[in-house]
C-alpha cells in the first residue's frame, strides 16, 4: 500500500512539474533565443557503432569532489531541479580537456511514466533513453560567463545517466515545485559519493551546446558509460 501511493504521488509531482514548464519546453525556445535553432545543439543520440575510440583522452580528474558541504540548496530554476555549489570549491580537469574548469551546479532531466511523450534522459545511448540524467556543469575557471559563451570549450559538462531515480526525484520534487521554490542541503553530502561506481575513464566525447536557452555552441560534453546508482541514504528524508 505504501509503495502504491507512493509511486501515485510521485508521478503526480511530475506531471504537475512538466505541466508547469510547458510554457518553456523545446518548441517554444527558438522563437526567443536564436541559439537554439544552431547546428552544434545538445543533446543527441550517441550510436555506439559510430563512435571513434580516443586512447589519449585518459581518466577525468576531479577536484575536491571528496569535500562535505560543497552542495548548498536545491532550486527551481524554471527548466529543472538544480543544486548549487559552494563557490568555486570543486572543479574538473584532465580527460582530454585542454583546461581547468570550474564546477557551478548539477541538475536533473527526467520524464514521467510514458517516456514516449514525457522522454527522460536528455541524451540516448543507441536510441535509448534512461529515466533519468544528471548534469554536472562548469565553466573555464579562466574565463568569465560572458567571454565563456563566446568560445567552444567554454563549458564542460558531465552527464551521467542515473537508476533508481524514482526516490531521488521525488526528494527533489516536493520541496520545489514553483519557480524559484529553493531547500537547503544540511548533511554533510559530498559530490563523490553521487558517482559510486563510475568509472571516469570510459565516457563518450563531443562538442554542443548548453541544452536549455540561451543554448549556447560552448561546450565540451563528456556523457559516462556508467550509471550513477542513488543509494537510499542519500535520499532518505525525515
Amino acid at each position: 500500500i505504501i509503495l502504491v501511493i507512493f509511486t501515485y504521488y510521485f508521478y503526480l509531482l511530475t506531471y504537475l512539474f512538466i505541466y508547469l514548464f510547458k510554457e518553456n519546453s523545446l518548441p517554444h525556445w527558438g522563437k526567443h533565443y536564436p541559439k537554439c535553432n544552431g547546428c552544434k545543439q545538445s543533446p543527441i543520440n550517441i550510436d555506439t557503432q559510430k563512435v571513434i575510440k580516443n586512447q589519449e583522452l585518459g581518466s577525468v580528474d576531479l577536484i575536491n569532489f571528496s569535500l562535505p558541504h560543497t552542495m548548498k540548496m536545491l532550486k527551481n530554476n524554471g527548466h529543472t531541479v538544480e543544486c548549487e555549489l559552494k563557490a568555486g570549491a570543486v572543479g574538473v580537469r584532465g580527460g582530454g580537456l585542454k583546461h581547468k574548469y570550474t564546477v557551478l551546479q548539477f541538475h536533473f532531466h527526467w520524464g514521467g511514466e510514458d517516456l514516449v511523450n514525457h522522454p527522460g534522459s536528455e541524451h540516448s545511448l543507441n536510441g535509448h533513453r534512461s529515466p533519468l540524467e544528471m548534469h554536472i556543469v562548469s565553466q573555464r575557471s579562466d574565463l568569465n560567463d560572458s567571454t565563456a559563451a563566446k568560445v567552444q570549450d567554454g563549458f564542460a559538462v558531465m552527464g551521467f545517466f542515473i537508476v533508481n531515480s524514482l526516490l531521488c526525484v521525488f526528494c527533489c520534487l516536493i520541496f520545489i515545485l514553483l519557480l524559484g521554490d529553493k531547500v537547503r542541503i544540511l548533511e554533510p553530502f559530498s559530490m563523490h559519493q553521487l558517482l559510486k561506481g563510475v568509472d571516469l575513464s570510459k565516457y563518450y566525447r563531443y562538442n554542443g551546446s548548453l541544452t536549455t536557452p540561451p543554448c549556447d555552441e560552448a561546450v565540451v560534453w563528456t556523457i559516462f558509460k556508467d550509471p550513477i546508482r542513488i543509494s537510499k541514504d542519500l535520499v532518505q528524508t525525515n
